[in-house]
This record gives structure tokens, sequence and C-alpha cells, in this order.
């Protein structure tokens, strides 16, 4: 009784105890509740509550509760607990927290309260007290839960005032950074972000038009109307700032048109303020520049001021833009008034001028005259009619006051050259370049430049390798030289009607006769050489006077300088004891075209045969026209050709000299009658007539055969006179077209007469028998020369010429010394830089000459209907055996093979082509898979009756008719046709037979480029990087025996590059950072220069780079008020406005966008001296150039002759990847970025050499069998001649579609986050399997020397990205190429499925990994492989937490287009779900706008995950259509 009495006592005071420490620890939590808001309340209201500060890290003990002194408002009533219950388990906010809030902006009160670590104590402890309290009975527990209960309505009350702080805090972070824009002022730029805020705003307010709202958009439009404000207006017009202007007005329509909803809530917004203003002014501009140019006083001070006239220009051209047709209205009043002005100035001046003519001249109307024209002049620069100016006075001035008063005319201007102002005296050299009577004006001045250095001068400074003993020879020459050529040009400037030229070419060949003999050794004869090229200077004199009779002196007529005349006589070795190869360096800008053509002259006219070939076929096509007149003057064209490689093997393959004719023995083995080619031959050039041989077989030229009756004559007759008639040709004067017209009349003439044919045929089978029996006694000797000569081709790489003549066991005729005894034989290759040895498209490329059978007898129509039904057809042919198979047994095919026998060698192989080509045409409306070169063509439509395609050459930018792709160019043809853009029936005669355009074209074989100096008896060059070149380069010039190497002296008194710049100011910079971050540096750098008065060329490594560039600089200019947009100089230039746009670059204040290939062969010379005083030219290079040569022909684009300049490379980081460069590697401590980034391109040039070489090798292997094949079918060994036209055709086609040289890359680019989970093992898998097959497969085509080099990168996502490491570490992992599959394996199967916060993943990452691998081969593939598309809301409809794209600025389909522009690469994409097919469709758009073939697509999203096989043929399928072009 006792015990339990105890027990209900400790039961009660228990009880009471419980009651009594709820109650207490109830109030003390009601204290810390009210502590709690008021702490949260403050945290919200200060913006510092974020979800990141909810639950900072640190702030609970190991045991799980709250640490004591930690700083939680309920620490001291844990003491109550006393352990009994644990605190709040340590956790992480789930991952939504990590993106953190701004001023608890996306955060409601629920999320503050739960996932604060105070709520959390907050809610364990009242479930601590409820506990308690249920363990009471009665009124206790009435009474502790009534307190519980108490708590919990206080808890509601904090939800309600947290929120409605949340709410007030929200709308007041929005109106926050609304009212940053405003203040910035930059509403274009930030227009999407204050859609977003104004968006956000009105959800926070939970209403349309909410007080909050409208206080904002009052704002916003007073910040918006700013803008347009009288004193803006005003402050911008009186500071000429138009850009500025008009920018501000584009902000104002695009904010009228994006904000009209929310500004239609506080009025709307009017725009029209800037217009009405800008019109006002530019009326007042126009009336003022009319005055101006209506100013005829010319002692009046203001007669030459035209400041007016440039302020309305300069806004009339940023006006257009914005007010689109006031260019128009406003223009053509002032221009009206120009034309009157200038009609009243050439008129004065010529009653000027003829006063003078009758009168004599003063000097006061010599400056009369010059100002009034100089002015016009001026006018016509601003106005852009410069050429419309010469013409008008060369009308109504030049043709009316003769010689006298041209030459008072230009000598009056030529004295203002040096006027005080500087636009005076650069519109006085203006004119005097502009117009052919003044250009010995013009003339004088270069030559007092050029005269500053003398011949002893420059011979005293030339640096010889390898260095010899100085002799008089040059001396000797030049004396010599120098008697002759004054002697002549003063004969030349006395009376130039009365020079006799006839005397003058005695002269020369005179001398020729008796140096040709030593034309080897010219050092024999030194002073003999001198007077002939003083014979040949003083030609080329007085060609260049004929035109210009005005004014001739000595010192204003056209004459080689002193460093011309040396470096030609040290080119042809005058001071050595023979000739040798040779190679001289002459600076950019000083005159190499000349040099190089007085050397062609001087070579032609001692009896050799002279090939110029440059880089350049536009430069090529240039030089050749400015010496033209030389070459016809002293009859050497026919010995001097220029061109590039291209057109050179062409030539060398057609003459059939150095090589046999590949063309024609390829068409002889396909009809089997090789044996018989003499005969044939003798029929093509042997044919009588009554009167004797004919030039040509009639048969032939009529397309019968000698059975043919007289109505099947006749038919053909009709036939062949109708597609040679003049009316059907395009050009009625073309002269082959003539020709053969005049040879079908002929033919038909004798032949439709029967009696003329009977008596032709006899006398042709007599002219034939005689023939054939001399032909019999000489075939053996003709055959072994022959085939001694295609055994022997090339001189061995260790032998000097002599004994490599020898080795080879070719004819005698091939030795040195008999080449130069023969003059028949003598070559010599002028080289026009040398670094086109180094080149992509010479050493280690192929010749592929193809032939077209249409071209052929009996081939034309067979070919075309075979193409024709194929195309017909091509939904169901495949590239398949069967397809194959169809096709050998149609009549069309059966047709060619009567023809032609031995095509049977090579059907299969033709035919997988055709197939291949026209697989790249889908059935519908599907545009064709071109490459980007296969795209690059336009339908011609100058002539209506015969439209054709021409491709666009890559060197001049120009439409080409000699280019071609083969079976693809005949296809596009028939592709057209069905676009309505070629009418077919054109392109057939009359009796359905296809023109020379479509039909079967097989390829004759394979020749190599590197071997075309091999032909020549000597090679020469002349360059202006000779000093650039690298080890490697010097070891490749080495196997071309070039013995001596010359470095002459500038001709004029050079400045230094960058002369008056600090180190900081022409430091390379390399940007870091963003794309836009990059752009800001290129722009703050052209405002810099700007603003110093400066011209400014900016070089871009790309078309894509300078157009992206030139829209961000449109839409973000540089803040100076001179400020026109740039010009571009880009290959889109048509060659008529490319010299217009180069001399306009040449001003101060002026910029010029232009690629790379604009970087040699352009004259940028400054005639400017305001600009020559601000600095001259100011070149940007935004790329690092490919080599030390490129670099130096770039910056010799500034700072010319004796010109000042200055140069800067700004880089992005990203462009320094290809290059095996980074950011990361570089150190600046111990060198320059210069310094760091030619290391690391020596390493790439030294790679890139070695695999040219080994393509070298490769190409050889083709080549040596093009030439085994050709001597096969002389021998009528049919099969072997195929076998080895094949394997060099067949490796050929192996290397393009597998890979360029035998070697192929290809990179997977593969998603590997979670979302990948399903297919990532089948994935990896597949990736190994494709390795694998794709290695065998190439080996099989390529032979065991093929090489295939395999890459994997994998990406995931940003929240699982080391973001100090970039690219190369973080998400992003990869394995660079490597032929080891088993190290790509282990790479491969070492990716888990992992990471990927939201739907979107950094395909970005992938690629920009993918940029920097070591890509090296010619096949070059890339497989993106995704089911997630990238960051961007552009790209997809899904939840992104980087809805504005890569964070780091980059945009996918920029990347992809630069892989497959700048890399190569052909890419593909893996389509494994739906989720990827905007990105794509977004990428292929990018793609079509700048000319690309779409991605191709393997679409793998039905295909199960053991489904690698499809996979894995369609990859290597992928691979196997790559891109391959021939040349015609």
């Amino acid at each position: 009784e006792q015990i339990d009495t105890l027990e209900q006592q400790r039961t009660k005071v228990v009880a009471e105890r419980t009651n009594f420490l709820v109650k207490h620890h109830c109030n003390k939590l009601k204290e810390m509740l009210e502590n709690f808001r008021t702490t949260v309340l403050k945290q919200i209201e200060d913006g510092v509550l974020t979800r990141g500060s909810l639950r900072a890290p640190g702030s609970q003990t190991a045991q799980g509760g709250p640490a004591q002194g930690g700083g939680s408002v309920f620490s001291n009533v844990w003491s109550f607990l006393g352990g009994r219950r644990n605190g709040p388990a340590a956790s992480q906010p789930p991952a939504s927290a990590s993106h953190q809030g701004d001023r608890g902006a996306n955060l409601t009160a629920h999320e503050v309260l739960e996932l604060h670590l105070d709520g959390e104590s907050y809610r364990i402890l009242k479930e601590t007290l409820s506990e308690a309290a249920r363990q009471l009975t009665g009124d206790l527990r009435d009474s502790a839960e009534a307190e519980i209960s108490h708590l919990e309505d206080l808890w509601r009350q904090m939800l309600e005032e947290v929120q409605k702080q949340l709410s007030i805090c929200g709308r007041e972070s929005i109106r926050d950074k609304i009212e940053v824009i405003i203040a910035e002022k930059a509403f274009l730029r930030d227009k999407e972000p204050l859609i977003g805020l104004l968006n956000k705003l009105q959800d926070a307010e939970g209403k349309k038009g909410g007080a909050t709202m409208l206080r904002v958009l009052k704002n916003l439009k007073a910040g918006i109307n700013e803008l347009q404000s009288d004193r803006e207006i005003s402050n911008l017009l009186e500071a000429k700032n138009y850009t500025r202007l008009l920018k501000n007005h584009e902000s104002l329509r695009e904010m009228q048109a994006a904000l009209k909803m929310w500004l239609s809530m506080v009025g709307g917004l009017n725009i029209g303020r800037i217009e009405e203003k800008t019109r006002e002014h530019l009326s007042f501009l126009r009336d003022k520049a009319v005055k101006e140019v209506s100013m005829f006083n010319v002692r009046d001070p203001s007669f030459l001021v035209l400041t007016s006239l440039r302020e309305f220009m300069q806004l009339i051209d940023q006006v257009e833009k914005a007010f689109p047709g006031e260019k128009q209205r406003s223009g053509q009043f002032l221009s009206d008034q120009c034309y009157k002005a200038f009609q009243r100035s050439v008129g004065e001046v010529l009653v000027e001028v003829k006063r003078v003519v009758t009168e004599g001249e003063t000097l006061e109307t010599a400056e009369k005259v010059a100002l009034i024209l100089i002015k016009n002049f001026a006018v016509t620069q601003e106005l852009d009619i410069t050429e419309w100016f010469r013409r008008y006075v060369e009308q109504h001035l030049m043709s009316q006051i003769g010689d006298q008063g041209k030459h008072f005319v230009g000598t009056a201007i030529k004295d203002q050259t040096g006027h005080s102002d500087a636009h005076v005296g650069e519109a006085a050299r203006g004119i005097l370049n502009l117009f052919p009577s003044f250009q010995t004006f013009n003339i004088e001045l270069f030559n007092a430049k050029a005269g500053s250095v003398t011949f002893q001068d420059a011979l005293s400074t030339m640096e010889c390798l390898p260095s010899r003993p100085r002799n008089k020879n040059l001396e000797t020459v030049f004396k010599a030289y120098d008697e002759v050529y004054n002697a002549e040009v003063n004969k030349i400037v006395q009376g130039l009607e009365h020079y006799d030229a006839e005397e003058l070419r005695g002269n020369i060949m005179e001398l020729c006769s008796s140096l040709t003999p030593v034309a080897g050794q010219l050092n024999q004869r030194c002073d003999e050489f001198g007077k002939l090229f003083g014979y040949v200077a003083s030609s080329w004199t007085f060609l260049s006077c004929q035109n210009r009779r005005v004014g001739s002196e000595k010192k204003n007529v056209l004459q080689p300088h002193s460093t011309q005349v040396l470096g030609v006589c040290r080119l042809l070795d005058l001071d050595e004891n023979k000739l040798e190869n040779n190679l001289i360096q002459i600076n950019t800008g000083e005159g190499k075209s000349v040099a190089l053509g007085f050397t062609a002259v001087l070579l032609s006219l001692l009896g050799f045969s002279v090939d110029v070939v440059c880089y350049s076929r536009y430069l090529s096509e240039r030089d050749y026209e400015s010496f033209k007149g030389l070459f016809d003057f002293l009859a050497v064209s026919d010995s001097i050709h220029y061109s590039d490689f291209d057109g050179l093997s062409s030539r060398i393959v057609q003459s059939g000299e150095d090589v046999p004719n590949i063309r024609e023995e390829f068409v002889s083995f396909l009809r089997g009658n090789h044996g018989s080619s003499q005969q044939d031959n003798l029929q093509v050039s042997t044919a009588t007539t009554d009167k004797g041989p004919s030039k040509a077989y009639y048969y032939e030229v009529l397309q019968v055969s000698p059975s043919a009756t007289q109505s099947e004559i006749k038919k053909a007759f009709n036939a062949e006179r109708l597609k040679y008639h003049p009316d059907k040709q395009a050009d009625p004067e073309d002269p082959i077209a003539k020709k053969q017209f005049h040879d079908v009349t002929k033919a038909y003439e004798t032949l439709g007469d029967e009696a003329k044919r009977k008596r032709y045929d006899e006398a042709h089978e007599r002219e034939l028998n005689a023939r054939a029996a001399a032909a019999e006694t000489s075939s053996a000797r003709a055959e072994e020369s022959w085939s001694e000569r295609m055994s022997g081709l090339f001189w061995g790489s260790s032998h000097s010429a002599g004994a490599a003549s020898k080795a080879a066991g070719w004819p005698a005729s091939w030795d040195v010394g008999a080449k130069l005894a023969s003059t028949a034989a003598k070559k010599v290759l002028l080289l026009d830089e040398v670094d086109v040895f180094f080149s992509d498209s010479f050493y280690g490329q192929p010749y592929r000459p193809c032939k077209l059978l249409c071209d052929v007898e009996g081939g034309s129509q067979f070919g075309y209907n075979l193409l024709l039904y194929v195309w017909q057809n091509r939904g169901s042919l495949k590239n398949t055996p069967a397809s194959i198979s169809k096709l050998t047994g149609l009549p069309h095919t059966k047709n060619l093979l009567k023809v032609f026998p031995n095509l049977k060698y090579i059907l299969d192989f033709e035919l997988k082509r055709i197939l291949d080509a026209v697989s790249r045409f889908p059935i519908g409306n599907e545009k064709p898979k071109f490459s980007p070169s296969e795209a690059q063509y336009q339908v011609d439509k100058t002539n209506p009756n015969f439209r054709r395609i021409l491709y666009t050459d890559p060197t001049t930018g120009v439409p080409s008719i000699s280019a071609s792709h083969g079976y693809v160019t005949s296809f596009t043809y028939f592709y057209e046709a069905g676009r309505g853009e070629i009418d077919m029936n054109q392109l057939l005669d009359v009796q359905g037979v296809a023109s020379s355009l479509i039909g079967m074209e097989p390829v004759c074989g394979v020749l190599s480029y590197s071997q075309i100096p091999r032909f020549y008896t000597f090679s020469l060059g002349m360059t202006g990087t000779l000093d650039c070149l690298t080890d490697t380069q010097n070891e490749l010039l080495k196997q071309y025996f070039f013995s001596r190497r010359t470095f002459l002296p500038s001709t004029f008194k050079k400045q230094p590059l960058n002369a008056m710049r600090t180190s900081e100011q022409i430091e390379t910079s390399v940007v870091r950072g963003s794309a836009e971050e990059y752009f800001s540096e290129v722009r703050d750098e052209i405002e810099r220069e700007l603003k110093n008065g400066r011209a400014i060329l900016v070089v871009f490594s790309d078309l894509l780079q300078l157009k992206t560039f030139q829209a961000k600089l449109s839409n973000h200019p540089p803040d100076f008020p001179r400020y026109k947009e740039p010009q571009l100089l880009t290959d889109e230039l048509a060659n008529a406005n490319r010299n217009t746009v180069v001399a306009k670059a040449i001003r101060p204040y002026t910029i010029t966008l232009m690629t790379r290939s604009y970087g040699r062969g352009t004259d940028f010379v400054c005639q400017n001296q305001e600009l020559v005083k601000n600095g001259g030219v100011h070149l940007m290079i935004t790329f690092f150039p490919e080599d030390d040569s490129e670099g130096k022909q770039i910056c010799g684009r500034t700072c010319r002759q004796d010109d000042p300049g200055s140069a800067r490379k700004i880089i992005f980081e990203d462009d320094i990847v290809p290059l095996g460069a980074s950011v990361k590697d570089y150190n600046a401590q111990t060198e320059q970025w210069d310094e760091y980034l030619s290391r690391c391109r020596l390493d790439k040039h030294t790679q890139r050499m070695t695999t040219m070489s080994a393509a070298h090798e490769d190409i050889m292997v083709k080549h040596n069998a093009t030439i085994d094949a050709c001597k096969a079918a002389r021998q009528k060994n049919w099969d072997k001649a195929a076998e080895l036209f094949l394997e060099a055709a067949a490796r050929q086609e192996a290397m393009t579609t597998a890979g360029g040289i035998s070697s192929l890359d290809v990179c997977f680019v593969m998603d590997c986050t979670s979302s990948m989970a399903s297919h990532i093992n089948s994935c990896q898998a597949r990736v190994i399997a494709i390795a694998e097959n794709l290695k065998q497969r190439v080996e099989e085509a390529g032979g065991s020397n093929a090489t295939v080099r395999m890459s994997f990168v994998a990406y995931r996502d940003w929240a699982t990205r080391n973001m100090t490491d970039g690219y190369s570490g973080g998400s992003v992992q990869y394995q660079d190429f490597t032929e080891d599959i088993n190290l790509l394996r282990e790479k491969v199967r070492a990716q888990n499925a992992e990471g990927g916060a939201d739907g979107p993943e950094d395909v970005c990452g992938g690629l920009r990994a993918a940029l920097g691998l070591n890509w090296r081969s010619e096949g070059r593939h890339l497989f993106l492989v995704a089911d997630a598309p990238c960051h961007g809301s552009m790209y997809h409809s899904y939840r992104d937490s980087y809805p504005s794209g890569d964070p780091l600025g980059s945009k996918p389909e920029e990347q992809i287009l630069k892989l497959m522009s700048d890399f190569k690469v052909s890419v593909h994409f893996i389509r494994l779900t739906v989720a990827t097919d905007s990105m794509l469709q977004v990428f292929n758009q990018h793609l079509a706008a700048h000319q690309c073939k779409e991605i191709a697509t393997v679409d793998l999203s039905s295909c199960q995950a053991d489904g690698g096989v499809e996979f894995g043929e369609a990859v290597v399928q992928a691979v196997a259509r790559s891109e391959w072009v021939h040349r015609s």
C-alpha cells in the first residue's frame, strides 16, 4: 500500500512537473519564436536571405543538435530535453537549392521557415512538447495542449507575415533591377532581361497594373524618353556623334515594339523626335554642303573647305539604315547641285587651259586650274563617284586640250601634292593616279622615293648564303645596263613618236643570239647581258610611255629600281660560275612581280621556256596582264606562262612532254587501240584533200565512220553545223567555235561530193601507208626512249641532276648539260613566293586528271543516257551489287562497252562512284547533301540559250569554267533542271546527244604536284619570306636543290613596324573569358585607333568570323563621333570592286574588315599625308598566323615603302586551341604570348610536315602506278594496265573516302549524364566495335599503311563540371586521337552515366573539347551522340538552368560550323530521342545560311540496346560518303 501510495504521489509530481515544464518551455518558445520572426523578417528586408544561407554549413553539432552558442535562438531550450531527442538531422538542400535566390524573390514563406535551421529546430521542439503533453491526463493535458495550440497560431501568423514581407521584397528586388537597366540606358542589350523582369513583377503583384508596376513603367518610359530629349539630341548633334544618335533611335523603335503591352498602361511611347531633328539637321548640312560645292572663287579662303559636305556624307550613310529612302531624297538634290558645279568648273578650266596654250601660262593660272580640279575631285570622292568624274573630265576636258594642255594641268596638280592642307595633297595625288595622262607625275613621285637607295647601296648591304667573296661581275652588269638604259630612255623622252622600236628589237635579238649558247653561264658575258637587260628594260619603259605622252622626262617614266635590277642579276647567278636553283628575298611591296617579269623575259629570250607559278590564280593573272605588252612586243608570249600549280599541272599533262598525256593515253586504253595509236593520230593529223594533207581528218570532224552513206554524212553535217553555228554560241566571236564551224563546212565540201570523197579516200590511204612505213623503222627507238622517260622521271633525293639522270637510265637529252645544249629542252620554273612548296595544296597532294567520255567519239549519248537513267531511278538504286548489276545490263552501258571495250575493267568501280554521287540528291523537296565546296556554285545565265553551272574559285572568289566535282556536277545539272533553272533541251543538240558537260567521267590516274619542279632544268624563285622558313621547310627545299639564297635590302628608307609604339601597345593579347569579352577588347582597340585618326585593317581567319564580328560591331559600335560602318574585303567581292575598297581603306577614320587571303598581294600604300602624320595604317590580326611567313606577309600590309604603320594581334582563347595551346598551360612569368604560341605552332608545324611527307610517299605510289599503267597500255597488256589504272584511281578513291592520305580521324562526342543510363552501355560497345570495324575496312581499302585514329569525348553538365578546369577537366573528359584501340576502349569503358541537374546538357563543352583535338588526317569525322539538347531556350522547350545558353558564351551551331569550315570535319548526329530535334533544326538552319551541307543524321531512336550492327554500318557508310573532289 505504501509503495502504491508512493507511486501515485510520484506520478502526480511528475505530471505536475511535466505540466509546469511544458507551460514554461511553451512560454520560452513563444519568446524565441518572436525573436525568430524578427530575425527572418530582418534578413528578408536586408536581402541576405537566400536558399544557400538558410542552411549555413557547420551550424550543427556532431550529435545532430544545434551547436551551443552557435547563434541559434533555440539553443538554450535543449537543456530541458537533455538529449532525450536528437536535433534536426544534418542534410543538404535539394538540388534546386543550389540556385540562390535574390532578396528572397524566388522563395516562399513555407520554404523559408522549413529550410531555416531555427525553423527546423522549432518544429522538433514543438513535437517534443506535444509528445510530453500527450503523456498527461485530464485537466493537465488540456492545459498543455492549449499552450501548444497557441504556439501553432503564432506560427501561422508568422507564415503570413513572412510571405507578405517576401512579396514586398521580391517586388522591390525586381524593381531595383529594372531601375539599373533604366540607369544604364542599354535597352537594346537588356531587352530580353527587361521583359522577363516585367513578367516576374506582374506575377509577384498577382494582377495587371499594380501600384509597383505602374511606378516602374513610368520610370521606364521616362528613361526611354531621355534618349530623345531635346538636350540629348542637341548634345549628340553638336558632338557629331551620329552613331549614338541613331542607335538611340533604334533603341526607341525596338522598345516601342517589344514593350507595347506594358507601356500602353502609362500612355504608350512616341518616338518621332529623333527622326524629326535628324532630318532637320540633314537638311541644314545639305544646304551648307551645296554652298561649299558651289563656291567658285579660288581666292576665297573657304574655297577648299568641304566640312559640311563631309559631315553630310557621314550622316547620310548612317541615316539610310534608320530612315530608309532618306539617302536618295536628300542625296539626289545634292547630286544635282554638284553636277551643275562640275559643269561650270570643268568649263572654266577648259577656257583657262586653252588660253594658256595660246598665250602662255602663269603661276596664278596654274594654281587656279589645279585647285578647281582638286576641289571637284575631293567632292566626287566624298560622293563616291570618282569613276564618273574621270569619264566626265576625259570627255569634256582632256579630249579637247591636247598634249600641251595635259602637261600643263598635270604639272599644276603635281605642284599641289605638297599642299599644307592634307586633304588637298591627298586629292592631288588621287587625280594623278586616276588619269592615265597624269601617271607620269605620279611615277615621278615614286621614282624619287625608290631612287634614295642606289645600286651600290643595295649591293653593299645584300646578304648571300652561302657567303662568297665579292667579285666585280654585278657591277660590270649594272654599268653596261645603266649605259644602255639611260641612252635609250633619253631617246624615248626626247621624242616618242620618232623612237625606233624596230632597232631596239634588233639589238635585243642580236645580243640573244650571242648569249644563248652560254645561257647557263652568263657570268662569262656580263657586259653583253647588262646591255641585253638594258634594252629589255628600255622596251618596258617605251611601252609604258606610249599611252602617256605628257611630260616625257626620265624622272617621270616607269623604270626598274636598283634593287629589282640587282635581284634579277643575282637570281640568274651573274656573279657565280653557273646557273643553279636559286632563291631571292625581296621585301613585300617592293616590286617582286616586276623583277619576276623581267627574269621571265630574259630567260625566254635566251631560249628557255618559262613557267611563272603563284599561289593565287588571281594574282597570277594580274601579273601576267601587267607584262603582257612586253611579252608581245618581244615575241616571247608563247614561251612564258603564268598560272597556279593547278593550271600548271593541267598544262603539263595535256602537253605530254614531261609525262604522257594521261587523258589521251587512258582513252586509248579504254578503246583498246593503243597499239595503233600512231596510226590513229595520223588519221587525225594527216588526212588529205585534192590539194594535199589537211589538218583534220574529215570523217572525224563530222563524227561519222569512213563507211557512212551520203545520207548519214549529210545528216551529220547538219547536226555539227548547227552545233557550232555562231548564232548558237555564247560568244559569236569564239575562235574555237569558228574554227570548228569552218572545219565542218570544209569537210562536207569534200565528203558531200562522191567524186571528191573518192579522191580524198585514195589520197588518204596512200599517205597512211607511207607514214606507217616510216613509223615502223623508228618505232623501236621511239618506244625505248619513251620507256626510259617513264622509268626515270624524277631525280633521286640524294643525287645531283646529272648523276640522277645517269642513275635512272634517262636518255642523254634528259641530262642538265644536254638540256642546256638543246634550246627545245630548256625549261625554267619561276616561283612567286616559295611558300607554295609548303602549302596543303602542293606537297603531298595529288593531281587527279579525269576524262569526260562525252568529249570523245561515241561516248556522248551513251554516258549521258546512263546518268539520266540513274537520276530518274535514284529512289530505287542503292550502292549495292544488285544495283550495279542492273546498271551493267542497261543498253546504255552495253553501248558504252562497244565503244570502249576496256571500260569493263573499271566499270564496277565507276558505277559505284556514280551511285555514291547520286545518293546526295534525295527524292522530293529535301535539299541535296552537298559538301561546302560542292554547294559553292551558281547557274550562269549570261547566255539565256546556254545556261551552265559554274563553281566559285576559292582563290579569286569568282565563277570558274574549269572547276568540276565529277558526277556530283553532272547530277547537279539534273537537279537544277528539275527546279527550272536549266533547260536540259538547250544542253542537247538536235540529235539528242549530250553536250560536253554530262557523261561518264572516270579518273585517269594520279600525279603528284610535288614532282612538278623536277620537270625543269632550273627552279628559281623570289619571295618576301625567305628569312621566315623553319628547319623542316629548309630541309624540304634541299630536296629541290636550291643551293643559293640572297637577301636584298629595302628599296626605300623603310620605317620599322611599330616604331612609334610602346611594348604594351604592340604586345600580343589573348583574351580569356566569353566571346563578348573578346569582341569588346577588339572594339576598344578599334576605338582607340580611330581617335588617333588611323586607318584600321582587321584581318580574320575566315569569312564566318568576319561576318560574326561585323554583326556585333553593328549592334555595339565604338563610341566615336566619326565612326562609320566598316567596309569588307572578302572573296564575295567582285574583282572590279576590290581596287575601290583597297583605295578607300587607306584613309583616316576608315575601318576595313578582311579575310586572311588579302593579307598578301594587296597593296595598301598611304597617299594621305594626314594619315601618315597620324601614324599610318594600324593592322589588327585576330588569329595567330599559320607560320612566320604568313605573319610577315600580313604585317606587310602596313608600313609599306617608307610609310609608318603598326600591327597587333588580339586573339580569343578558343582560337589558340588548334595550335595545341591553352591559357592554362601559359606561364606569363617565363615568356610572352608570341613566344609561347610560336613554340606551340612549331610543334604543330612539325606534325604537319611529317603528315605531308607521309602523304607524299603515298601519292608517289599512285603516281608511279599511273605511269606504269600508261606503259602497260602501250604494250597492249590490257590486264596489267587495267589493274594499275584501277589501283591508282581506287587507292585515290579510298584515300578520299577514308581519310585523305589513307588516314582517317574519327571522333565520338558522347553525352554521359544520368539520362543516358539506358543507352550508354550499348553506345559504348558500339563505339568500340565501330573503331575496330572502321580500321579494318580502311586498311582493306588503303593498304597496310592506312592509319585510323580514334578519339572519344565524354561530356556531362555544369552541375558536375569543375569550373576552374574548363573543358580539359571536370565534367568533360577526353582521349585525344590515337591509333591504339585498346587505349580508346579503356577510356570509353571508364565512363559512368552520372550528373545532369536539368534536362539540357553541356553540348558546347563537348564540342569545345573536339575543337581542341589534334585533327590532322584529311578524312575527318565527328559523331555527336546525345539524347538531350544543349543549354539555351532557343534549342528546346524544357526546364533549363541556363536559358540564355552556354555559360561561357559559346554557340554550338558556330562550333559545328567552325569544325566543318575551318577544320574540314564532316559532322554526323546520332539521334536517340525526339528531345534533340529542335536543336538539330537550329544547327542545320545556321549551316544552310552559310552554304554548308546539313548534319548527317543516324536515327537510332527505335533501335534496341543491342542495335550495334546497324549503328556500325551507318557510321562506316557515313564515312565512306565523305567528300571527294577532283578537278577538271
